[in-house]
């Protein structure tokens, strides 16, 4: 009885540990180098989550401006702990004002209570939080993925994903987008 109560609670760890693709392995080597130069957009339907209230939302982008963009897990308080509000401390050592970093929270509409209860209150940022309740954002613009390198880029002014990578899982990305952001090459 104690080894099958052991066995199940050794199980149920393994799966909470598992369950968010959020891991801290070396894959920067991995990252889809075709995802570079490729044009984005924002839908429509994303809605901008501005404490407890939904905005509509036009992102526009601005000349001499580059937008950092990390697509989060909205369900996931791993997510929003170490991707999420970490990326939100980043942004100040990188040279990012709150209106360029955007963050799409990923919260299908089953969750969005849940959401709105449990981790909601986790969130610590003043960035643009965009909430895209069908993936939207990741399916019009044909970049689904669940690898986590490929879920923060840096569009520049024309929408471009000009670099891409994840800057708080790699000290080489955060160089990499402190490089970019100093450059005048937009």
């Amino acid at each position: 009885m104690l080894k099958q109560k052991l066995l199940l609670y050794s199980f149920v760890v393994l799966c909470l540990m598992n369950s968010c693709n959020y891991t801290k392995d070396n894959k920067a080597e991995k990252v889809k180098s075709n995802l570079l130069g490729k044009s984005i957009f924002f839908p429509e339907t994303l809605l901008e989550l501005k404490g407890c209230e939904f905005l509509q939302k036009n992102i526009i982008f601005e000349k001499n401006r580059f937008k950092m963009i990390s697509i989060v897990d909205g369900v996931c308080p791993a997510c929003i702990e170490n991707q999420l509000n970490k990326m939100s401390k980043l942004k100040k050592k990188l040279g990012l004002t709150d209106g360029e970093q955007i963050f799409i929270l990923n919260v299908n509409s089953a969750d969005s209570s849940y959401f709105m209860r449990m981790i909601q209150p986790l969130i610590n940022t003043n960035s643009i939080l965009l909430w895209d309740s069908s993936y939207q954002f990741e399916l019009q613009n044909d970049i689904l993925t669940d690898d986590v390198h490929n879920r923060t880029f840096l569009v520049d002014c024309k929408g471009r994903i000009v670099l891409c990578g994840n800057p708080i899982l790699e000290d080489k990305f955060k160089n990499l987008y402190q490089k970019k952001l100093r450059s005048s090459d937009l």
